[in-house]
């Protein structure tokens, strides 16, 4: 009979066995730097008046368009427009999101998730090619595929060996109170990218292919770690959503970018792993000399 693609079964259970780890925390959490019982206004839309918490932890906040309390309790008045306040009113949080990171010194922080996924991002096309190398070429075809299946499992399972070992090997070395320890791992993480893809390019075993997976991996994993830390460090807690919606929106987009560069640059250009990894090692080179430059020059007080 057709067996089962048990890879995709094991990959449906980490995300339920995720989703019960989160459904297991507990606490009430708020982040309300106005004065309790007062109302403020964000772009023609005001926050209810609200107490203190209630018994279980919640409280009644809620945010709405400055129209609709108006029109509260006015019977023969109905509300409209509602679609439109509602995009307006998202257009002037993006503004003003936008805004507020252009004003500040540590706004570019914004840019260090861009910039790793634009090396990391190409891994997963790479790691399709690097699981058929040193293949046997007179294996039959069904051989050959469920060899390249389990190097490839390897490889992501190496993926995930870096990702996990990296912010524990880095944690020693940071403080939330001194911002430059944080600066200083996310300028690391960039070398060992480097570091890794360069090894990528030159190495022919699968072993050090591996090994050199887990260098790259431990690198995009302090750099997302440490440059979410620096953003929720610094920004205030009224604009700290917005904030991180622009910082993972811009790794979207970088990642998608370099994963179609990388294939394009194989199947288009004619490259191998090989020398797309070259070229990624580049761009981490790259990216290593201009936040070297940002963070020598630039300083955030703490």
């Amino acid at each position: 009979g057709r067996r089962r693609p048990m890879c995709f079964c094991l990959d449906g259970v980490s995300y339920l066995v995720s989703a019960g780890c989160i459904w297991m925390i507990e606490g009430s959490y708020k982040a309300v730097e106005a004065e309790e019982g007062g109302e403020e206004e964000v772009d023609g839309c005001a926050k209810v008046p609200h107490g203190p918490l209630e018994q279980d932890g919640t409280t009644q906040q809620l945010l709405q368009p400055r129209q609709q309390l108006e029109t509260k309790g006015e019977e023969n008045k109905p509300i409209t427009n509602t679609s439109l306040n509602c995009c307006h009113q998202f257009n002037g949080m993006t503004i003003q999101g936008i805004n507020y990171l252009r004003s500040k010194p540590w706004g570019p922080f914004v840019l260090l998730k861009f910039c790793a996924a634009l090396i990391y991002g190409a891994a997963d096309v790479l790691n399709v090619s690097y699981s058929e190398r040193g293949l046997d070429d007179g294996d039959d075809a069904m051989t050959t595929e469920e060899s390249s299946s389990q190097r490839l499992g390897i490889l992501f399972a190496f993926v995930g060996i870096g990702c996990f070992i990296g912010p524990i090997v880095a944690d020693p070395f940071t403080d939330m109170d001194r911002s430059e320890s944080l600066e200083r791992m996310c300028w690391i993480s960039f070398l060992s990218m480097a570091v890794g893809c360069y090894g990528l390019s030159q190495v022919e075993s699968f072993g050090w292919v591996c090994v050199m997976t887990s260098v790259r991996s431990a690198g995009s994993s302090i750099v997302w770690i440490d440059s979410s830390l620096l953003l929720q460090k610094f920004a205030s807690n009224n604009m700290l959503g917005r904030v991180m919606a622009v910082d993972y929106a811009l790794a979207t987009l970088s990642e998608a970018f370099s994963a179609m560069a990388g294939g394009m640059l194989q199947d288009d250009v004619g490259m191998s792993a090989e020398d797309v990894s070259l070229i990624m090692a580049v761009v981490g080179l790259v990216t290593l000399v201009v936040w070297g430059v940002y963070f020598t020059f630039v300083r955030v007080r703490d």
